[in-house]
């Protein structure tokens, strides 16, 4: 994130992951806010999955600590969006 946001000077960057991939814990962990979902647009396996849509502004990132990395549990998917809008100032 460093490169991308001090180095390169992005404002944004953006990804996405189909739904179910085991990478989307990796984009949820990096902080990356949900900002939508394409329906059924990945055929696999003679099944349709959603493509699932981030993104991360310059002003967002965190450090990763240890903890996050070790936590267990199930998707934050939105949460992180919702926490920076509350916060207060």
């Amino acid at each position: 994130m460093t490169l991308a946001f001090r180095d390169l000077g992005l404002h944004a960057i953006n990804t996405w992951v189909v739904d179910h991939n085991p990478s989307l814990r990796i984009i949820e962990r990096l902080g990356f806010c949900f900002i939508g979902r394409q329906r059924q647009c990945h055929y696999i396996d003679g099944q349709l999955y959603d493509r699932l849509l981030f993104d991360l502004l310059a002003s967002e990132p965190r450090e990763l600590d240890e903890e996050r990395w070790r936590r267990i549990g199930t998707s934050h998917r939105g949460a992180v969006c919702r926490e920076r809008l509350v916060q207060p100032g």
